[in-house]
């Protein structure tokens, strides 16, 4: 007999029991259950649910004496194990009066499926797997799309040739007449823009540093200029040229292919059917290649992502080679054009001078080892500005890489019918479908899409990163929450492989249970763990492969903002996503034998041999608390000769090395850790410099390592981000700022508009600012052989604190502050001295050394005494703690007007708030001075030692001129000449 019981609606079929004795027992069994669902908790997590962890049903089957308990979504969503299964029936089965603590407990979820059904394969046993959720022997066997063969090392353990697809929200799309973001300001920041801080600069990289191809559905490269050079255009973008060798010509494909449009691209353009491709076969013989060149016409320095297209024919091959030259020399891809044609192909971002010049170019070869022909097509350089005009909208005139999927998706090759929908003059709709339809087309006819039509891309997973609505009122972490989709249209339950759609259940779970976990971790904190959703959206539905939403924070919520605004927390929660990547993919495989990349190195150092002829260079490995695989097992140097740019890298065993130089010329070097899993992010760039006549030697220090987010509010009445008192640094770049924010009242919180809290303005909405490069190194060397006074080395502050350099070789130390400060807000401690570092600069002081100190915040932000005592004391200056409203951007000093950067921009970091730096003592005077007369700078003429230290960083200055003319006349003071 079976007996139904509802918990909030509590209806019992009545057995043989008086009506007493049933009223009773329906009390008590309602009562324990209810007391068991309402102090639930995960232990180690902090979970939290939206909805009361209660059950809905309970059903009691005396026949097979088994109690079915029809459970929550809040409670079903819950990280779930094997273990935690058990001990939740057992738990259960302990509470319950006899004999009902004898019957088996089943729990199932709104659709029938059991807690073990939910529990995600990853963490069962081999011989409760669910195989019908892993690949098994489905994979793609062959090359991959694409392959950098210049590096100099193997992935055998990470995601080598996996291809993956990741959009980052939303963007800016056209509604009823103009141009709008899809979420709200909020927190100086947008959805739409935020999600794209943490994919572009951190997880692309840490992907592709594992060896995997990704693809986005929006533009990915945040250089505005563009350039596209084409067979079928003859303009000022660049030119176009073919050779014929060999024997072999080139001619026109049968397909059509894409051709650039002067005007802007309406609905009705088709930008990969409206020109020609080229052809040719392929030749066995390197000397007998044939080439297609594209040679652009830079419109001014920096770095270009490279696109490539060609058309995919019956005749095509897999293993075209591809060559880009550019600053750093030229770097070799092999593209397999049996899949992808007729759209852009990501191959690297590169750095290039500005102009014309075949230094900068792009070559495709007919060499190769298969039989057939190889097509070329267009090349673009960059990322570009608007390009679709919508409505009287017209072009939205922002950054292409801040639009809406449905724009770059269009550009990029995708059918009509599949980056439109329904109402043309709103595009949410069709920008939500356009991006899991671009992974379908890319990748239909895959082994992964075997039913699709489509360009054959192996792609075998979809993330769409998004950034949750939802507010704490204590200011608490609200928290990450995935999505996964297992039933597809028409009530599909697989994917056209075969695969279960389950599979993206155990997606979602796994990315979960990474970001939680690792982010408790690194952080030393609880992040909190939100639910695993399985609902309908389309951005999980459509795809044809496994597939996840990860809401990863909230937007609304000041708790969550306050970790993801800075630099530091979103590496960290880059890593997250890479490693729940990783993990899965090789989980689907059965691979068990790979690796987290390492993390980046530290205490690098950079010096010259006794003869002046090596550069030797050391560093340290960096441990990762939460993962013993990212351990390095070798590293990869990359070495810079003067101007130019990085090479391939070289293979290094162990942490020190050393280099070949040439005297009279700049080298710079940077270091990536590497394992089987990948490489990490590289290190600071160090320099050196053998002088062929300077018998003095310099050192500079790398003291500028900090990262940060912007200034914090937090008083009982306001809370929020202050970008007018410090934007923070980024690193490398940031381009998640709409604007400052404007309402700071704490108890506005939750709710979007003006009256909210968070609420901010449009004024910085498309602009890019420069953050920390970690560079200055080369910029204060190439000063320093301009003047053509001494010898360089360079260190990193941490390998100078260590006391790892024997200062007492260098006639002086140029130490570079940069923007480095310690304040609450920062993430890591960034003070500008620590205790070694001030008794290593006293010491080398009274053994005659000089120094040359800058930075923006070297007196202001000396908040111990024992710093403040060392300024005045050792390097005699001090701060005047003087308010100016002064923000031209130039600097009187050395007779000249010297032009700093003072306001935030796209080219260099800012000195938006330099310190007033006054003389300690009458044996120092100010030699720099600000336009409104206070003193910018101090030069102390010792009797046994000089300093110079000014208030604003010397790397500032705008022009190199500039900058060669003061590094000359700091040296000629310190020397003594």
């Amino acid at each position: 007999m079976k007996r139904f019981f509802s918990i909030l609606f509590f209806a019992v079929c009545a057995l043989s029991m008086t009506a007493q004795e049933q009223e009773g027992y329906d009390y008590d069994f309602k009562r324990i259950l209810n007391d068991y669902f309402n102090a639930y908790s995960v232990e180690g997590y902090r979970y939290r649910h939206t909805k009361d962890i209660t059950d809905n049903e309970i059903c009691i089957d005396d026949s097979l004496r088994r109690i079915t308990i029809h459970a929550s979504e809040s409670f079903c969503n819950q990280p779930l194990t094997p273990k935690r299964v058990l001990e939740i029936e057992q738990h259960i089965s302990y509470l319950l009066p006899m004999p009902y603590n004898l019957y088996g407990i089943h729990i199932i979820n709104n659709d029938s499926l059991s807690l073990e059904d939910l529990i995600p394969n990853y963490e069962r046993t081999d011989s409760t797997t669910d195989l019908s959720r892993v690949w098994a022997d489905i994979d793609h066997r062959g090359n991959a799309w694409m392959k950098n063969i210049s590096r100099p090392y193997e992935i055998t353990g990470g995601l080598e040739g996996r291809h993956i697809m990741i959009w980052p929200s939303h963007g800016r799309y056209y509604k009823e007449g103009k141009w709008e973001w899809q979420r709200p300001y909020l927190f100086c920041t947008t959805e739409d823009l935020f999600t794209q801080s943490i994919v572009l600069p951190y997880l692309f990289p840490m992907l592709e540093n594992a060896g995997a191809i990704v693809c986005d559905p929006r533009e990915r490269d945040v250089q505005t200029a563009m350039v596209v050079v084409d067979n079928d255009a003859e303009n000022d973008d660049g030119t176009y040229k073919e050779n014929d060798e060999g024997g072999l010509s080139w001619t026109t494909t049968e397909k059509e292919g894409f051709k650039p449009k002067d005007t802007p691209i309406t609905d009705d353009d088709k930008p990969f059917s409206s020109g020609t491709a080229r052809k040719i076969g392929v030749t066995s013989k390197r000397e007998d290649a044939a080439r297609a060149i594209w040679t652009p016409n830079i419109p001014r320095d920096g770095h270009y992502a490279v696109y490539v297209s060609y058309q995919t024919l019956p005749t095509s091959i897999d293993d075209a080679h591809y060559t880009v030259y550019h600053k750093g020399g030229c770097t070799e891809f092999i593209v397999n054009q049996q899949m992808g044609g007729g759209t852009w192909l990501y191959l690297g971002t590169f750095e290039f001078e500005s102009g014309k010049n075949r230094h900068s170019r792009v070559e495709l070869s007919n060499y190769s080892t298969s039989i057939g022909e190889v097509t070329a097509d267009a090349v673009r350089f960059g990322g570009g500005m608007s390009l679709v005009s919508r409505g009287s909208a017209g072009v939205s005139g922002l950054p292409r890489f801040i639009e809406a999927a449905r724009y770059n998706t269009q550009y990029s090759g995708l059918p009509y019918e599949l980056f439109t929908r329904g109402n043309t003059s709103n595009d949410y709709n069709a920008d939500i479908a356009c991006r899991p339809n671009f992974l379908n087309y890319l990748g239909g006819g895959s082994v992964f899409m075997p039913q699709r039509e489509g360009l054959k891309v192996p792609f075998e997973l979809s993330v769409a990163v998004h950034s949750d609505a939802g507010y704490r009122a204590d200011n608490g972490v609200f928290g990450s929450l995935t999505i996964g989709t297992s039933t597809g249209d028409g009530g599909a339950k697989h994917f056209s492989s075969g695969l279960s759609r389950y599979a993206s259940a155990d997606f979602a779970n796994m990315m979960l249970k990474t970001m939680t976990e690792d982010m408790s971790g690194y952080l030393d904190m609880i992040w909190t763990r939100r639910e695993m959703w399985d609902k309908n959206y389309g951005e999980t539905r459509i795809p044809d492969v496994p597939s996840t939403i990860l809401e990863f924070m909230s937007h609304q919520n000041y708790g969550d903002l306050k970790y993801a605004h800075d630099p530091y927390v979103k590496f960290l929660f880059g890593r997250c996503f890479y490693k729940g990547i990783l993990k899965f993919i090789n989980f689907q495989h059965g691979i068990s034998d790979f690796a987290l990349q390492p993390l980046p190195v530290k205490n690098f150092s950079a010096q010259l041999s006794n003869d002046g002829k090596e550069a030797i260079l050391r560093w340290e490995p960096t441990i990762d608390k939460v993962d013993s695989t990212a351990n390095p097992t070798c590293y990869i140097v990359y070495t810079k000769r003067g101007d130019g740019s990085f090479d391939n890298g070289i293979k290094v065993e162990g942490t020190s090395t050393r280099i070949t130089i040439s005297k009279g010329v700049q080298f710079s070097f940077k270091v990536q850790a590497y394992n089987k899993g990948g490489v990490s992010f590289p290190s600071e760039v160090l320099s050196v410099y053998s002088s062929k006549g300077a018998s003095r030697k310099v050192l500079i220090v790398n003291g500028f390592n900090r990262i940060s987010g912007p200034a914090r509010i937090e008083t009982p009445d306001s809370i929020g981000f202050d970008l007018n008192k410090d934007m923070g640094v980024p690193y490398i770049y940031n381009a998640s700022y709409c604007g400052p924010q404007t309402n700071f009242k704490a108890s506005a919180g939750g709710s979007e508009g003006p009256a909210a809290l968070g609420y901010s303005d449009n004024s910085m909405q498309g602009k890019v600012f420069a953050g920390n490069t970690f560079d200055y190194p080369y910029v204060h060397g190439k000063a320093i052989v301009a003047s053509d006074m001494a010898s360089f080395e360079s260190c990193s502050r941490g390998s100078l604190e260590k006391g790892e350099i024997d200062l007492k070789k260098y006639a002086a130390i140029d130490f570079i502050a940069g923007l480095q400060k310690d304040v609450h807000y920062n993430m890591q401690d960034y003070s500008i001295f620590t205790p070694s570092i001030r008794q290593q600069l006293e010491t080398y002081t009274r053994g005659g050394g000089n120094i040359f100190i800058s930075g923006s915040y070297i007196a202001s932000n000396l908040t111990k005494s024992e710093d403040r005592d060392f300024a005045y004391d050792v390097l005699h200056y001090t701060h005047a703690d003087t308010l100016f409203a002064d923000f031209a951007e130039d600097i009187k000093g050395l007779g000249k007007t010297i032009p700093i950067y003072r306001t935030p921009n796209d080219t260099h970091y800012a000195a938006v708030d330099p310190d007033v730096v006054m003389p300690a003592d009458d044996a120092a005077f100010s030699a720099f001075a600000y336009a409104e007369g206070h003193s910018a700078g101090i030069a102390y003429n010792g009797k046994d030692y000089k300093v110079i230290a000014t208030g604003f960083p010397f790397e500032c200055i705008k022009e190199e001129k500039m900058r060669a003319t003061a590094m000359r006349a700091i040296l000629k003071f310190l020397f003594g000449k």
